[in-house]
């Protein structure tokens, strides 16, 4: 609402009350599905990369020290690609 009372009077002139008060109402019924949603998501999504970190240390400690070793070595030329690529494809 802080935002609302900040706006310019010409905001105010070109849209209708109902347009605005139907965009709040939206607006903060997507927000509390997305807290909703997320806050599970983020329990849910945390508890699985404990368990698969878990379940392959059980099965090769080595593998794995290894896996997170080099991924991140791997990673990093194929970000720095991935950026140039993008640049050289981008619209002039």
């Amino acid at each position: 609402m802080t935002k609302f009372s900040s706006l310019s009077l010409d905001f105010f002139n070109r849209f209708k009350t109902g347009d605005l008060l139907t965009r709040i109402n939206l607006d903060t019924q997507n927000l509390l599905r997305c807290m909703r949603t997320g806050g599970a998501d983020v329990i849910k999504e945390s508890l699985t990369v404990v368990v698969v970190f878990t379940y392959m240390c059980i099965l090769d400690w080595k593998l794995t020290f290894c896996t997170l070793v080099l991924l991140p070595l791997f990673l990093l030329p194929l970000i720095v690609l991935g950026k140039k690529a993008r640049r050289a494809t981008a619209p002039a």
